[in-house]
């Protein structure tokens, strides 16, 4: 997750002075986040979780882990239509499909914060 976040910082330096360049690393970043996604999803990361934990909170973990996955392969689409097409950056749809993804990546942070500070065991 470091070297997503890493790619993630130089797209936004190279935003101003090479465009081209800032969406390959941006393609490299949300690649690597969807590789997380789907290895926190599939592994569902709560097999330490005690038996005292409550159900509704496991269930809603995976609903931060589903979050997570299709924030980051609406994503994933998203670089590809600004890799490719020039003209994705006017494009209202796809802002709107943006905005869904953020939501959805706010979402799912919101529930592991909460999470954390209900049921640290839960999370860590």
């Amino acid at each position: 997750m470091i070297l997503a976040g890493l790619a993630g910082l130089v797209s936004a330096i190279y935003i101003e002075a090479n465009i081209e360049l800032s969406n390959v690393f941006n393609c490299v970043s949300v690649h690597l986040f969807l590789f997380e996604a789907l290895y926190i999803f599939g592994d569902h990361k709560r097999s330490g979780v005690s038996i005292k934990t409550a159900s509704w909170i496991k269930r809603t973990l995976m609903l931060g882990d589903l979050e997570f996955v299709v924030g980051a392969l609406l994503d994933v689409i998203l670089s590809y239509m600004y890799l490719f097409d020039d003209t994705s950056d006017w494009d209202v749809s796809l802002t709107i499909v943006a905005i869904f993804a953020a939501v959805c990546w706010l979402h799912c942070s919101i529930i592991y914060i909460a999470a954390y500070f209900y049921a640290p065991e839960a999370v860590l």
